[in-house]
């Protein structure tokens, strides 16, 4: 299940970057991820791992997340583990004064998961919803 979401920051690519590649920030932007805890290393870089609180239809949901890509001011990519498995992944190219910012998100629910949800077209509308949200959130806050 793949959700892919793209659009225009009014900011430097690196400042995105900046805000992005940093795990406390994260809840900050994405929608329903309630918290983001044991940060290891606190430098920021491939291998840095964090343990994350996220709540879909009132369940909620732990695991741990690993930064797989970090390429400053280009590329910030992580993998989550979990009951719901999923890799994001970050693309920023510099736009003029500003940056277009791509995500995409490849989520691996599990069945016993789906069966909850009620249906694979639900998981992909609010996976869908949630994306552009959190998209739209990071736009607000860098162009403040």
């Amino acid at each position: 299940m793949r959700v892919s979401r793209e659009l225009f920051i009014n900011s430097p690519a690196e400042r995105v970057f900046a805000f992005l590649s940093d795990p406390e920030r994260a809840p900050l932007f994405v929608p329903n991820l309630a918290g983001i805890t044991e940060i290891d290393p606190r430098e920021a870089g491939v291998g840095q791992k964090w343990h994350y609180e996220f709540s879909m239809m009132g369940v909620t949901l732990n695991g741990t997340s690993e930064c797989s890509v970090f390429q400053p001011g280009a590329e910030y990519g992580f993998h989550t583990g979990g009951m719901i498995p999923s890799d994001w992944l970050y693309s920023l190219v510099p736009e003029n004064d500003g940056t277009r910012v791509k995500v995409e998100i490849e989520y691996h629910p599990p069945q016993s998961v789906l069966s909850k949800v009620g249906s694979d077209s639900l998981l992909m509308r609010l996976n869908e919803n949630d994306a552009e949200r959190g998209i739209q959130n990071l736009k607000i806050i860098l162009e403040d």
